[in-house]
């Protein structure tokens, strides 16, 4: 079970990093043969009439977090013989401490993870589909507010060629 306990560092303000970063793109216009062959069975009626539907057509992944005090100073307690009595990730993930006021955490499996994306809203106008970039609804249709977090959902992968897979 995954446990944090901050005690160690002697702040409540903090400052995180993402390393090995790489980037996925797809040029919206790329995905029109996609979407226009859309189909909504499954998906609730209310959520296509609300715009609610979206793709994510850009992904920026890192092999690592970094966190540090905010004011870069050192931490209050020396966690590094004994950092899983502090923090403990699971199975998934590891911890560990880089210097006297920086924690890293990785994937144990190597695998990168998704920090920032971009999507587009789709809409259903005259029986076809538009995507709208970087335009994002939450509530009600008309409503964008920020940050939007997306729900986990069916995902199809594309390469750059916006082949799907």
């Amino acid at each position: 079970m995954p446990k944090i306990d901050l005690g160690f560092t002697g702040t409540k303000e903090f400052a995180f990093a993402f390393t090995d970063v790489s980037y996925i793109s797809l040029d919206p216009a790329q995905l029109s043969h996609v979407i226009a062959g859309l189909s909504t069975a499954g998906i609730p009626r209310s959520m296509v009439e609300e715009g609610r539907l979206h793709v994510a057509y850009e992904y920026a992944y890192a092999n690592e977090l970094v966190m540090s005090r905010a004011d870069r100073k050192g931490f209050s307690k020396d966690i590094s013989g004994d950092v899983g009595a502090y923090i403990k990730v699971g199975v998934e993930g590891s911890v560990a401490v880089s210097n006297s006021s920086t924690v890293s955490f990785k994937n144990a499996k190597g695998e990168s993870a998704a920090f920032a994306y971009k999507a587009g809203r789709l809409a259903l106008e005259e029986n076809q589909w538009v995507m709208y970039p970087e335009e994002v609804v939450t509530k009600a249709l008309g409503e964008f507010p920020a940050p939007f977090i997306p729900q986990p959902a069916v995902v199809l992968w594309a390469d750059t060629n916006g082949a799907l897979e």
